[in-house]
This record gives structure tokens, C-alpha cells and sequence, in this order.
């Protein structure tokens, strides 16, 4: 399913666990509960509703999550380096150990959000007070 267009495509409770979705267009499909844990994402538009979305270990390298709306989801163990999260809703969501290497955070919301011993760095948009309040949650900048 590599290159697949599933644009408004209504994926609600899906079972896409270790499916290949790799330059995906997924934007505006209902994701709402599905699992993509272990999937390959790299390089996938997702600009959607991923409402407790698992994306458990998921392979998430440059891809696009601008101002979608991630609360509750599960991101543990996911890769999402050099993805971009500005404005995205990640409230509540869980990042425990999820590598986020040179992602581009401007905006992105993460109140109540697991952060522990997850990878921050070469992060660009987090302002000085929300790197200290990330790091006392456990967060990694160095």
C-alpha cells in the first residue's frame, strides 16, 4: 500500500498493524482509533483526526502532522524524526521513549502528555519554558 491515495478515506478502527503506508496520502481520513502500530509511515501526508490512534513503535521519518489533532494517541517507541508536529494537538497523548530528532515543534500543544525518555533533539519551536517543563517530565534535549 506504498504510495496509496486514501485521502477522506473512512479507516475508523482499522486493522493496519506493520501495514506499508510509506508516502501515503492519508489526509483527511478518518483515523480515529485505528491501529497503525509497527507501520510504516515514512514520508505520509496525515494530516487527519487521529483521535487514539496507535502508532506503537510505527516508522513516522518526515512525515507531515501539521495541526492534527493527536489527543490520547498512543506514539510510544515511534519513530518521527524530522516529522513536522507545528500546531498539532498532543494532549494526553503517549510519547514515552518516541524519538523525535530535528522535528519541528512550533506550536504543537503537549499538555498531559507522556514525554518520558523521549528524544528531543535538534527540535526546533520549543520555547526555553516548555523545554524546562518537558525536561522535568522526563524529556531528552542533549
Amino acid at each position: 500500500m506504498s504510495n496509496a491515495d486514501l485521502r477522506l478515506a473512512d479507516l475508523n478502527n482499522a486493522k493496519l498493524s506493520k501495514a506499508n503506508l510509506s508516502n501515503a496520502k492519508l489526509s483527511n481520513a478518518n483515523l480515529r482509533d485505528a491501529d497503525l502500530s509497527n507501520a510504516n509511515l515514512t514520508g505520509a501526508d496525515l494530516r487527519s483526526i487521529l483521535p487514539r490512534v496507535n502508532l506503537s513503535y510505527a516508522q513516522l521519518q518526515g512525515v507531515n502532522l501539521s495541526s492534527v489533532y493527536l489527543q490520547k494517541a498512543n506514539l510510544s517507541h515511534a519513530d518521527l524524526s524530522g516529522a513536522d508536529l507545528t500546531n498539532a494537538d498532543l494532549i494526553d497523548a503517549n510519547l514515552k521513549e518516541a524519538k523525535l530528532v530535528g522535528t519541528k515543534l512550533k506550536g504543537a500543544f503537549l499538555k498531559g502528555a507522556n514525554v518520558e525518555n523521549v528524544d528531543f533533539r535538534e527540535t526546533s519551536g520549543i520555547s526555553q519554558q516548555m523545554k524546562i517543563d518537558l525536561m522535568e517530565r522526563g524529556a531528552i534535549f542533549e
